[in-house]
C-alpha cells in the first residue's frame, strides 16, 4: 500500500514541496547556529509558502495520500517547532550577552528552556490536529505556522529596521549618548531597549506554547465558498492586515507590519470565537 503511495505520480509534486519545507526548516537551523538568524526568519517564511502549496497542489491534482499527510506534520515540526524554538533560544543568549560564549559555560543557560517550550509545545499540537476531526474550517489552538511566522516576523522586524549591532548587547549610557548625537533615531533606540529584554522573550516563548494547545478557534483561511455571513472572521482578519500594512507603510517602518499581524491574527480569532457563538 505505501509502496503505491509513493510511487503514485499525482502526489510526487505536493510531496515535494512538503520535503521543501523540511528543507527549508533544516538550513534555518544551520544558519541560526552560524549567527545568522535573519536567513531562519527567512527559511520560515519559504517553508510557510510551501506548507501553503502542498496543500493546494494536492488537492488539485488529486494527490492527497496518507504518506503526504505524515510527512507534512514531520515537516511542519522542524520548520514552524524546531526552528522557531531555537530563534527563542538565540534571542535570549544574544539579551544575556552570551551568544558568543560556549553553551556549556553560560550563566543564564536554564532561561533558554523557555525556547524549547515552543518545540514542545508544537509537537503536542500537531498530534492533536492529526487525531482530530473537527478543524475542517477553523484551527482548535493557534496553528504552528502563525507561530513560527510570528517569532520570524520579530528577526525580520530586528534586521530591517533596527541600525545598531544585535549580536553585542550595547550598553544603555552608550546608547543614549548615540541617540544624543542623532547617530540613531528614536525608533530605533525604543525598539533596541525593547528587543534586548530576556524577560519579553521569555512571556513570548510562554504565551505561543499555550495559544498552541488553547481550546480556542482560531482562523483558518479553508475558504468553502464566499458567502460574507460565513466568512465575517476571515474578511475582518484580511481587512484589519491591510489596513497594519498600509499605515506601516505611511509611517515608513513597514516591517514592523507582520509582528502587528500577528497579534491581530489572535485578536480576530478571540473574536471570531464571540461571532461563531452569537
Amino acid at each position: 500500500m505505501w509502496q503505491t503511495q509513493i510511487m503514485n505520480p499525482r502526489s510526487f509534486l505536493p510531496n515535494a514541496l512538503t520535503l521543501s519545507n523540511l528543507m527549508l526548516g533544516i538550513l534555518g537551523i544551520v544558519f541560526s547556529f552560524q549567527g545568522a538568524l535573519h536567513l531562519s526568519a527567512y527559511c520560515i517564511v519559504l517553508a510557510a509558502v510551501f506548507d501553503l502549496l502542498d496543500g493546494l497542489v494536492a488537492r488539485l491534482v488529486n494527490g492527497q495520500s496518507e504518506i503526504g499527510a505524515q510527512l507534512d506534520s514531520l515537516a511542519d515540526m522542524v520548520s514552524f517547532g524546531v526552528l522557531p524554538g531555537i530563534l527563542i533560544f538565540q534571542l535570549l543568549r544574544i539579551c544575556f550577552s552570551e551568544y558568543y560564549q560556549d553553551l556549556l559555560h553560560t550563566e543564564n543557560g536554564v532561561f533558554y528552556a523557555f525556547g524549547l517550550l515552543i518545540p514542545l509545545f508544537a509537537a503536542t499540537r500537531l498530534a492533536i490536529f492529526n487525531t482530530s476531526n473537527d478543524q475542517q474550517t477553523d484551527f482548535k489552538g493557534m496553528p504552528t505556522p502563525a507561530i513560527a511566522l510570528g517569532i520570524a516576523s520579530i528577526i525580520i522586524l530586528i534586521d530591517q529596521e533596527l541600525k545598531v549591532n544585535t549580536y553585542v548587547p550595547i550598553e544603555m549610557k552608550t546608547l543614549d549618548y548615540l541617540k544624543s548625537i542623532y547617530r540613531i533615531s528614536s525608533f530605533d533606540y525604543k525598539l533596541y531597549t525593547l528587543i534586548m529584554q530576556p524577560l519579553n522573550y521569555m512571556v513570548l516563548a510562554v504565551f505561543c506554547a499555550i495559544s498552541m494547545v488553547l481550546p480556542l478557534r482560531f482562523i483558518s483561511f479553508k475558504f468553502k465558498g464566499f458567502n460574507f455571513r460565513k466568512n465575517l472572521s476571515k474578511y475582518l482578519l484580511i481587512l484589519g492586515a491591510l489596513l497594519i500594512l498600509g499605515y506601516c507603510w505611511y509611517v515608513r517602518h513597514f516591517f514592523m507590519a507582520f509582528a502587528l499581524i500577528f497579534v491581530w491574527y489572535f485578536v480576530a480569532s478571540v473574536l471570531h470565537n464571540f461571532i461563531s457563538k452569537s
